[in-house]
């Protein structure tokens, strides 16, 4: 066995690693046997640390929500609107530069209300962009709480949408061009209600 140390974070990031490697081949339905082999490591830790496949697939899409927070959070334009707009361009590039963690996020068979975890990062990456739909929002007038979330959730559903299709090649095999800029401006427009 490849030593990957005793250190139960090693251990615990060198199971996500090989889970990652896996499903960036496209192979979801690796074994955790499988994954502990390729780790170096005994056919019962991924069982130790994750307690099944679905809880190391949500360990998976939990790191991509709190990765994804941190990569909305980074956008820093003083200009409410501005931000907004480049918030949805970040989404998109993190979407395509992480496919692997993207997919697992949104994998309706992980559920949320199962793990805790998974369940906070994945609120809080939501809350970024209400947050940032309110302050859109606010630069035309008081704003409604229910309709800012609502007009977050439809630009986050648009968004989603784009990056699987961009995913699959579909907009270049159509001929169009900065899909992910175009969304950024329809962002906005919704979140102004315009």
């Amino acid at each position: 066995m490849r030593g990957v140390g005793q250190h139960h974070g090693a251990l615990r990031r060198a199971l996500l690693d090989e889970a990652l490697k896996f499903l960036e081949a496209g192979d979801h339905t690796f074994s955790l046997r499988a994954l502990a082999r390729n780790a170096g490591v005994s056919a019962a830790a991924p069982y130790h640390h994750f307690g099944d496949k679905m809880g190391i697939l949500a360990a998976v899409a939990s790191e991509g929500f709190q990765s994804l927070g941190e990569a909305l959070a980074a956008a820093e334009h003083p200009d409410p609107c501005q931000k907004l707009s480049q918030m949805i361009l970040i989404y998109h590039r993190f979407a395509l530069e992480h496919l692997a963690h993207y997919q697992v996020m949104f994998d309706p068979s992980v559920e949320l209300s199962s793990f805790p975890e998974l369940d906070t990062s994945a609120r809080a990456a939501f809350s970024r962009l209400v947050i940032a739909v309110g302050a859109a929002m606010a630069t035309r007038g008081p704003v409604d709480n229910e309709e800012m979330r609502a007009r977050a959730a439809l630009i986050w559903s648009s968004s989603h949408g784009a990056v699987l299709l961009a995913g699959q090649g579909a907009f270049e095999k159509l001929g169009v061009e900065d899909m992910g800029k175009r969304i950024a401006e329809n962002a906005l427009r919704i979140a102004l209600g315009d």
